[in-house]
């Protein structure tokens, strides 16, 4: 009984290892094709294109709605949003609570390492609102995928029921696409730089998530 319990385990280990490390791969190969783009200069024509698609929309409104959604992927709600996640999950699991905050935190210093690598400057044109510091990659599109990609995770892998999951998963989704078209509507970063930072943040949670999972694999593993 014991030994096909330890095999389920180690089989549905092993799958959810391979679908990581696939996305892992496919973020960074989409990461390193955009930098390689960016430091050659060949995507003003696409980044100004979809900046006049976006900006061609600008009304009081929406500019207020923008500003409001470009605030759940700011330092000072991210740190609250791990802080508050962090406690809430340690009641659950500790390791949740250590997860959430060692893939944000590392992850929000990893941001700050591209955009020194690569110093891109951010766009010189209608911004409405001020930023300072490097463009590429977007800390707020990374700095979201991160935060909410790692609190989805954690809430998948407590509710463990698939229409949660899925409405889960929809509801982060859209609320982080939501935070780059923002950056680009605000005229603080180039379409590019949101792109690449999705697939920076992506790179980063699968491989902190890979680490997880190891770690669990292995604590069940002794139970054996």
């Amino acid at each position: 009984m014991h030994n096909h319990q330890e095999e389920q385990i180690s089989q549905g280990n092993i799958t959810y290892f391979i679908y990581l490390s696939i996305l892992l791969v496919l973020f960074a190969f989409v990461f390193i094709e955009l930098a390689g783009h960016v430091q050659a200069d060949e995507l003003k024509h696409f980044d100004y294109r979809v900046i006049e698609l976006i900006q061609g929309q600008i009304t009081p409104k929406w500019t207020a709605l923008m500003k409001l959604i470009t605030f759940f992927g700011g330092i000072k709600w991210t740190v609250f949003a791990i802080a508050i996640s962090a406690i809430l999950f340690s009641f659950y699991k500790k390791r949740y609570a250590l997860y959430m905050i060692v893939t944000c935190c590392l992850g929000g210093a990893f941001n700050l390492l591209l955009k020194d690598w690569f110093h891109r400057e951010r766009p010189n044109f209608f911004q409405l609102i001020v930023e300072s510091g490097y463009s590429f990659p977007s800390g707020h599109s990374m700095g979201s995928f991160i935060l909410y990609s790692a609190i989805a995770i954690v809430l998948v892998k407590i509710s463990r029921k698939t229409v949660v999951d899925i409405l889960i998963i929809v509801l982060f989704a859209f609320l982080v696409l939501a935070i780059g078209i923002s950056r680009i509507y605000l005229g603080v970063h180039y379409p590019s730089d949101v792109v690449a930072g999705f697939a920076a943040g992506g790179f980063w949670v699968c491989l902190c998530t890979l680490a997880l999972n190891y770690y669990e694999f292995r604590m069940k593993k002794q139970h054996f």
